[in-house]
C-alpha cells in the first residue's frame, strides 16, 4: 500500500533525504519542528527547521526513529562492564580473568555488577560529532527508481534497500517501468526483479518479464534465481556454494516451457560461452526443469549440449587461453580486438607475456597489444577502463589481495616478474587516451570550469561489506578532531544472537608488523592498558537486549591521573604506532550477512562523562554485511586523526578468529597501497573537463565529486 505522507527510512537517509509528498504543505508548528531538528542534532543529522515543518507529526516521529536506527541508539548499549571504562580500570588483571571466566562457564548469564558510584558526568558541550549528516526535503518518485536500475555499476545491497523503500512509497507502474528500462548491469537487472517480487507482483508475471527482457543467458538465469531460489543472493553473483546443493523450489510445468522457449533464441558462440562460464548453475537449474521431458528443449538442443557435456564445446576464453599458454601474444590480441571488455580485462596479462625488449618477438607483441587496444579501447564502458588501469598502476604493489567469489588471498608478489616500464606506459597512456574518447559520450560540464579538488578514489564496485550511516567510498578519509590531550576514540560494535568480537591491530608506518594488539584473548594481560582498553568480551547476544563491545584508544600526546592511576595516551606508550586496523570477527561461525548488528566510532573528549554510547558524538555508524566471519571496517591514522574507510574482509567463513594468527595488517596495506594507485575522482573530473575542452580548477569538487562521477560512469 502507498503512503498518502511517505515516512523516511534508514535507507533514506543514507541518502541524505526526507521523504515527502510533491508539493507538501506545511503542515507541523515551529515549536514541534524545532524539537525534532534538536533531537536529529543529538543523532548526528542536521535538517532545517523550516523543512521540518512540512512532515506531520507521525512523519517526523518515524524521521527521528529511523535516524536512531541508523547511528544504533535504538538498540540496548550495556557492556560486560557496566561501569566502563572506569570498572575496568579499577580491576586487576586477576579481576577480569575471574569474570571472563565466569561469564563463559556460564555461557554468557552471569555479568558483573560495580556496585559502586556508576554515575557520570554530563556529557561535554564540545562533544558533538563533526562528520554530521546534512538532510534534505527531496519528495520521492519512479526517476529515483530508473536511475538505480539503469546504473553501471551494480548496486550494494544498501542501495537496492532504498530503491524498494522508494517502491514501496510511491505510485507508480512497476511493471511498464521495469519494461521501459535499458539496463547495463546484470546484478541491476536481479534487483529490479527482487524488488517487483517485493512489490507483490505474481512469480510467474517477475519470471516472463525477466525471460522478456532478458539481454543474454545470464538474464535468464537471474530471472530463474530471483523467481525460485530460496537463496537470493545467488541471482547477483550466479555461482553454486561449494559442496551445496542449490536451494531450488520447484519450478512449475508453464515456467519450465517457457524457459526452455527463450533459451532456443540464444543459440550464438556468445551465449554458449555463457553458458560454459555458470556451468554447474546451469544443471543444478536443469535438474529442476526436467528439460528432456519437454518437446521445448528441441530448440535449445543446443544449448542443453553445452551444458551437459554431450558435445565438445570451444569457448572464445578458451581460444584465448590456448593462444596465451603457447606465449603467443599477437594472435591472442588479434583474436581480442573482437571481445573489447575482454581485451581490457586481459590487458595486463598480455603485457605482462609480452616481456623485455630483448626477447625475441617482443616488438611484434608489444606492437599488438597496443594496435589492439587503440582498435578496441574506445568501445569498453569506462568502468572497465579506468578497473584495467588501477590494475596495471598498482603492479608494483609489494603485497596483493586476491579476489575470488567471498574469498580474498593475500599474496606477496614482491619477487614476481615485472612489467616492462617502457610497453607498460605506452598501455596506460593507451587507456588514459580510450577513458578521454568514452568521456567524450558523456554531457559537456555545464560551468565554466570543472572543480577537481578530490583525492576520494574512483568507486568502481558497490558491492560494500558495511552499509553506512552515510555514503562513504572505499578510501575516503574522514576527519575525527579530537579536542585535548584527554580525547578518546571509542569503537564499538552492537549485534543481536551468538558470539561476535571486537579488536584492534597497531601497526607501524610501513605496516611491517603487528606491533601490538588488542581483542578478546589478551584483555586480561593487555600491556596497553593505560591507553588502550576493551570493555570485555561478551558471548551471548539474546534480544532484546543483545550484545555490545567498546574499545578505547587514547589520543594525543598527554598523561593524567584518575583515581591515582596513571593513565597514558598510545603515544606514549606505543610511540611507533601509526595505524589502528579496526577488526571484528564472528566468532561463532555466522556471516556478518546473517547477524543484525551496527559498528562505528566515537570521539569522546572526557572519556568518563555522559553514557558509554552517545549517539551524538558518533562520526560513523556502519552495518556490516559481508558474507564473511571477518571484517575490517577501517583504519585510523593516529597521526593524523582520520579515519580511512577501507570496507574490507578476511574473506574467511571460519568462526573462532583472533588477531595473534590472522593476517590484518598485511590485508590493510595491501588495501591501502591499491586505494592509493586508483584514479582519483579528481584525476577523473579533470580527464571530462579535458575531452570536452573546458578549463579546470583545483578547488574542492561538490560532494568529493561523487555525484558528478557517478554520472560519467552511468552515460560511458
Amino acid at each position: 500500500m502507498v503512503m498518502a505522507y511517505p515516512n523516511t527510512t534508514v535507507s533514506m537517509l543514507r541518502n541524505g533525504i526526507i521523504a515527502i509528498k510533491p508539493d507538501a504543505d506545511v503542515v507541523s508548528s515551529p515549536e514541534i519542528a524545532a524539537t525534532a531538528m534538536y533531537e536529529l542534532l543529538n543523532l548526528g543529522f542536521v535538517a532545517h527547521r523550516d523543512d521540518l515543518r512540512h512532515l506531520t507529526t507521525d512523519q517526523l516521529t518515524s524521521l527521528i526513529f529511523a535516524a536512531s536506527q541508523a547511528v544504533g541508539s535504538d538498540r540496548s548499549w550495556e557492556p560486560l562492564f557496566p561501569d566502563f571504562p572506569a570498572e575496568v580500570l579499577r580491576a586487576t588483571d586477576a579481576d577480569l580473568l575471574a569474570a571472563a571466566v565466569v561469564h563463559y562457564v556460564t555461557e554468557g548469564q552471569w555479568r558483573p555488577d560495580d556496585t559502586r558510584d556508576c554515575r557520570r558526568a554530563d556529557l561535554p558541550e564540545i562533544d558533538w560529532a563533526k562528520n554530521r549528516r546534512v538532510l534534505k526535503l527531496k519528495p520521492l518518485s519512479s526517476g529515483m527508481i530508473r536511475r538505480a536500475w539503469a546504473g553501471a555499476i551494480a548496486m550494494s545491497p544498501a542501495d537496492r534497500q532504498f530503491v524498494t523503500d522508494v517502491a514501496r512509497s510511491i505510485a507508480f507502474d512497476a511493471v511498464t517501468l521495469f519494461r521501459d528500462i535499458r539496463f547495463n548491469n546484470g546484478e541491476n537487472f536481479a534487483a529490479a526483479l527482487l524488488c517487483l517480487r517485493s512489490l507483490g507482483i505474481e512469480t510467474t508475471e517477475v519470471l516472463r518479464l525477466g525471460l522478456n527482457n532478458a539481454r543474454n543467458v545470464d538474464d535468464i538465469l537471474r530471472s530463474i534465481l530471483v523467481c525460485f531460489c530460496r537463496d537470493y543472493q545467488r541471482a547477483f553473483d550466479l555461482n553454486r556454494p561449494k559442496r551445496q546443493r542449490l536451494p531450488l523450489n520447484p519450478i512449475p510445468r508453464p515456467a519450465r516451457r517457457e524457459i526452455l522457449k527463450v533459451l532456443s533464441l540464444f543459440d550464438d558462440g556468445r551465449s554458449l560461452d555463457l553458458a560454459v562460464r555458470r556451468k554447474d548453475v546451469w544443471r543444478s537449474v536443469m535438474r529442476r526443469i526436467h528439460p528432456f521431458e519437454l518437446n521445448e528443449s528441441v530448440g535449445a538442443e543446443q544449448f542443453l549440449d553445452v551444458v551437459f557435456d554431450n558435445v565438445r564445446y570451444r569457448s572464445f576464453n578458451a581460444r584465448v587461453e590456448a593462444l596465451l599458454a603457447k606465449g603467443d601474444v599477437v594472435a591472442a590480441a588479434n583474436l581480442l580486438v573482437a571481445e573489447p571488455g575482454n581485451l581490457v580485462r586481459r590487458i595486463r596479462h598480455l603485457v605482462r607475456l609480452a616481456g623485455h625488449p630483448e626477447l625475441k618477438g617482443w616488438e611484434a607483441g608489444a606492437r599488438a597489444i597496443e594496435f589492439a587496444l587503440a582498435e578496441a579501447g574506445p568501445k569498453v564502458r569506462l568502468s572497465t577502463l579506468i578497473s584495467a588501469y588501477n590494475g596495471l598502476a598498482n603492479h608494483a604493489a609489494a603485497v596483493k589481495i586476491r579476489k575470488l567469489r567471498r574469498r580474498f588471498h593475500i599474496t606477496d608478489v614482491s619477487k614476481t616478474e615485472k612489467l616492462e616500464p617502457g610497453l607498460l606506459a605506452q598501455v596506460l597512456e593507451a587507456l588514459e587516451n580510450a577513458i578521454l574518447a568514452r568521456l567524450t559520450l558523456a554531457p559537456a560540464p555545464v560551468t565554466q570550469s570543472v572543480a577537481t579538488g578530490s583525492s576520494i578514489p574512483v568507486e568502481l564496485v558497490r558491492r560494500q561489506a558495511s552499509s553506512s550511516m552515510t555514503d562513504i567510498w572505499p578510501g575516503e578519509r574522514i576527519q575525527l578532531n579530537p579536542t585535548g590531550n584527554h580525547a578518546v576514540l571509542r569503537v564499538f560494535v552492537h549485534w543481536f544472537g551468538e558470539d561476535v568480537d571486537l579488536g584492534v591491530s597497531f601497526t607501524d608506518v610501513e605496516f611491517s608488523e603487528q606491533l601490538s594488539y588488542l581483542d578478546y584473548t589478551n584483555m586480561n594481560s593487555n600491556r596497553l592498558r593505560r591507553s588502550v582498553i576493551h570493555s570485555g568480551d561478551v558471548v551471548k547476544a539474546p534480544r532484546p537486549k543483545g550484545g555490545c563491545e567498546f574499545i578505547d584508544i587514547r589520543l594525543g600526546d598527554g598523561a593524567w591521573t584518575w583515581e591515582n592511576l596513571h593513565l597514558k595516551s598510545l603515544n606514549m606508550q606505543l610511540p611507533s604506532a601509526r595505524y589502528a586496523v579496526i577488526s571484528v570477527a564472528s566468532f561463532s561461525g555466522q556471516p556478518f550477512s546473517a547477524i543484525d548488528n551496527i559498528a562505528g566510532v566515537m570521539v569522546r573528549n572526557d572519556e568518563m562523562a555522559g553514557l558509554v554510547f552517545e549517539p551524538r558524538t558518533v562520526e560513523t555508524a556502519t552495518a556490516l554485511n559481508v558474507e564473511s566471519t571477518s571484517a575490517i571496517p577501517f583504519i585510523v591514522d593516529l597521526a593524523t586523526n582520520e579515519l580511512i574507510w577501507i570496507d574490507s574482509s578476511l574473506g574467511t567463513i571460519e568462526g573462532k578468529l583472533n588477531l595473534e594468527n590472522t593476517d590484518v595488517v598485511p590485508l590493510a596495506y595491501a588495501e591501502l597501497t591499491a586505494l592509493s594507485q586508483r584514479l582519483t575522482n579528481g584525476q577523473l573530473l579533470k580527464l571530462w573537463a579535458q575531452a570536452h575542452g573546458v578549463p579546470t580548477t583545483d578547488e574542492p569538487a561538490e560532494t568529493g565529486g561523487k555525484e558528478q562521477v557517478t554520472r560519467l560512469l552511468k552515460s560511458c
